[in-house]
């Protein structure tokens, strides 16, 4: 079942709270309690607008830490595809990624901005690579993909 409709409206609805209702507080309080707010916020959201619909158990992945194995994201063009340097994750998304990356299967891990307390757009979608045959060296990494070029279907 296609999801990328709801994944996009989980992202609006993401950037449109961060944006309107946290950016604007004290420092104090944004780089504190307001950030473990909103991540119970974002986990409220992804609950409702992504998985609910979609009839997904909650317990399958962890935003940002599990992937959800049955959340599948194929981009639509090698370049919209930043992949991680290692494994653990690093804050580095510089890895080459190949142009053949049509037996590659990534999982979403949820969504991906490169200010955490500034004006978010949550453009990226943050994957991991759940098997590649032709590359397995790159299998486990984590990877961003700009999420116009993605589309997420949602497997049984």
């Amino acid at each position: 079942m296609n999801i990328t409709g709801q994944i996009n409206r989980y992202r609006e609805a993401v950037r449109q709270t961060w944006n309107s209702f946290f950016l604007g507080l004290p420092d104090d309080v944004k780089f504190g309690e307001a950030t473990e707010a909103f991540g119970g916020v974002i986990k409220l959201l992804f609950d409702a607008l992504v998985l609910a619909p979609a009839a997904v158990d909650d317990q399958v992945g962890e935003l940002g830490v599990i992937p959800f194995k049955n959340l599948k994201v194929t981009p639509q063009i090698a370049s919209a595809v930043m992949l991680n340097r290692a494994s653990p994750r690093t804050p580095y998304w510089d890895e080459p990624c190949p142009d053949a990356f049509d037996d590659a299967v990534f999982a979403l891990m949820g969504v991906f901005d490169w200010d955490s307390y500034g004006f978010i757009e949550c453009r990226y979608l943050m994957v991991r690579v759940m098997a590649w045959p032709s590359r397995p060296d790159l299998v486990d990494r984590d990877a961003l993909v700009d999420a116009i070029y993605a589309k997420v279907e949602c497997l049984p």
